[in-house]
């Protein structure tokens, strides 16, 4: 542990990041979202909160 606490560390002269990721990246922030797809989704999840509000709502007596 103490050699890695001793080591110089070096910052290299290029940078790190991949041009194929970077590229990548900004493809995919630029599409547009499938919104058939984004709201058959919300109506197949209504059902699914509609029984968990149903499951967790009961009466509580003292």
């Amino acid at each position: 542990m103490l050699d890695k606490i001793q080591q110089q560390s070096i910052t290299p002269l290029t940078s790190s990041f991949n041009y194929f990721i970077t590229k990548k990246r900004l493809a995919m922030k630029t599409k547009q979202p499938n919104t058939k797809r984004i709201n058959s989704l919300q109506w197949a999840l209504l059902p699914l909160f509609g029984c968990g509000v149903l499951l967790f709502t009961g009466r509580t007596y003292a």
